[in-house]
């Protein structure tokens, strides 16, 4: 594995703990900052209620996953970080809101997302385009620092 593969793994997982931590912080300052009494019904509802797998599933789901490379068989190989990489794509509150908002809603004609495929797959490259110039900055950043330290 070289050096780049390295960076990056290295980079999501210290990324999965990040978001794993800011996640909970979210939590809880978005309950302290709720000053009206049903607003917090309405927000504990949400984290306990019906569709309770929406809010718990993606932060739990990238949080696990970004983890599973700790270990060097998955790190190693290359199948195996293709379909990490393809499940971090996968939003679990876009299938959230397409499950609440048709769940009682019985007309076809009102099925639509309001987005178009062209969309989504901008959405996704953009992902992809963010996580490569972070982590190309980050290797190369550390190379020169490692070159650097070497001239010196």
């Amino acid at each position: 594995m070289n050096d780049f593969d390295r960076t990056a793994i290295n980079l999501v997982i210290f990324s999965g703990i990040v978001f794993g931590m800011l996640w909970i912080i979210r939590l809880f300052v978005s309950y302290i900052g709720i000053e009206n009494e049903m607003d917090k019904i309405a927000f504990v509802q949400r984290l306990t209620g019906k569709y309770s797998y929406g809010v718990w599933l993606q932060p739990l789901f990238w949080l696990l996953l970004s983890q599973l490379l700790w270990y060097k068989k998955i790190a190693k190989n290359i199948f195996y970080r293709l379909f990490l990489s393809l499940m971090f794509l996968v939003s679990f509150e876009r299938m959230v809101v397409i499950a609440t908002s048709l769940h009682r809603d019985y007309l076809p004609s009102d099925w639509s997302l309001g987005l178009k495929p062209l969309q989504i797959l901008i959405g996704i490259l953009f992902k992809v385009l963010v996580f490569v110039i972070i982590t190309g900055s980050i290797y190369l950043l550390l190379l020169w620092k490692r070159t650097f330290r070497n001239n010196t």
